[in-house]
């Protein structure tokens, strides 16, 4: 029988302090993938309001630096869309890569660190939101420090997952398949339309 959860709090300071023992935690649920998927998609629910926020606090941008944006920046359902297939193919290239290198992973596991690696991150979002307000500054120190948070844990987290003991090549191995999945999608968005910016002459 597997161990319960910890509270909220417990896990998210595990997760910063222990990130693999964090992920162990959740490997040790053993979910199912129909509820992780859920799961993952509530969390894009969650990510696209939090990054949609502060423009509704702020207000519309002033006109002279306005810059038309393609449709999946502007349109909450483009973002949410965008993103969901982001995670997916990452899910898919995190499990399928994962075991052709001889990781044992299970693909809902797969799907549940990476539900709680973004809720962790919309965290951060909303952090971020907050200081956008309050001392702007220090809100893009936030956002590159998540950044980093996220390529650390998600290194962490998949050495968990497989079994892994070399967070160097796995780390290697992340940039090399997001990459290719930021290539795969500007195609996709390009041939949708969407993938294009202009900006109006001042």
């Amino acid at each position: 029988m597997s161990q319960s959860l910890p509270s909220f709090p417990e896990l998210v300071r595990e997760t910063i302090q222990n990130p693999r023992g964090a992920a162990g935690r959740i490997i040790a649920q053993n979910y199912p993938a129909s509820l992780m998927w859920e799961a993952l998609l509530l969390v894009v629910a969650l990510s696209v309001l939090a990054g949609y926020a502060p423009m509704a606090l702020l207000g519309p941008a002033d006109e002279e630096i306005t810059v038309i944006l393609p449709a999946v920046f502007t349109s909450p359902l483009w973002l949410a869309a965008v993103q969901g297939v982001l995670l997916a193919l990452a899910v898919l290239a995190i499990h399928r890569i994962g075991r052709s290198f001889g990781g044992q992973g299970r693909f809902a596991d797969a799907i549940a660190l990476m539900a709680w690696l973004q809720l962790l991150m919309v965290l951060l979002q909303i952090v971020q939101a907050v200081l956008i307000l309050l001392a702007p500054t220090f809100s893009t120190l936030v956002g590159v420090a998540g950044v980093i948070a996220f390529f650390y844990l998600l290194t962490q987290f998949v050495c968990e997952l497989h079994g892994f003991s070399r967070p160097g090549v796995v780390f290697f191995g992340i940039l090399v398949s997001m990459i290719g999945l930021i290539m795969l999608m500007s195609i996709l968005l390009g041939l949708l339309g969407v993938g294009q910016m202009e900006i109006p002459d001042v």
